[in-house]
């Protein structure tokens, strides 16, 4: 039995043995002013330079990876807000070009609101001159009509005015419908549009 070691034992000698073949004991020569001077560097002095070296080898290894995995998510992150305001100026372009709509749809709606009361006006004169005053000596009903000021509508009316001035009541009573009905089709057509 003594020559039955034990399993740590033998796992001991095969690690020294082999420590012992890679890490000899060395001896470094140097020569300076004309004399030669030497240190010994033991297995375990070996050992430590070998394990300080790799040491330094390993975190400068770690170290780059995480330079280059930091790098890598700052440019993730310079891209997704990159991606971000440029979602953020296509939205504020929409939002621009919509607000620009909407002052379109409301001169549209301005302009369309003045040629109906033009046209209210016009149809009312044409009403009165028709009707002319009742038996009675009254002057006939008036109906209700839009506020032709309301808008500016007279400042800024692009339609010629229909002449009042009768020469023939009934020939520029016939004139003034036509004109309206010229002007009610083509309002027709603009809002289709």
């Amino acid at each position: 039995m003594a020559n039955r070691r034990s399993i740590s034992e033998r796992l001991t000698d095969l690690w020294t043995g082999t420590v012992a073949r890679v890490f000899p004991e060395r001896q470094i020569l140097v020569r300076g002013q004309g004399r030669v001077h030497y240190f010994t560097l033991g297995t375990v002095q070996q050992l430590l330079l070998a394990g300080g070296f790799t040491g330094c080898l390993l975190w400068a290894l770690l170290a780059t990876a995480a330079y280059v995995d930091g790098a890598a998510t700052l440019a993730a992150k310079e891209s997704q807000i990159a991606a971000r305001a440029a979602e953020l100026n296509d939205v504020k372009g929409n939002y621009q070009a919509a607000f620009g709509q909407l002052d379109e749809f409301h001169a549209l709606f301005s302009n369309i609101t003045c040629e109906i009361t033009d046209i209210q006006d016009s149809l009312l004169r044409i009403s009165e001159r028709n009707t002319g005053p009742d038996k009675r000596g009254a002057a006939p009903t008036v109906l209700p009509h839009l506020d032709p000021d309301a808008g500016g509508c007279r400042q800024n009316a692009t339609t010629p005015r229909i002449a009042t001035a009768p020469v023939d009541a009934k020939t520029a009573a016939n004139a003034e419908q036509e004109a309206l009905r010229q002007r009610v089709a083509q309002l027709e057509s603009e809002l289709s549009k």
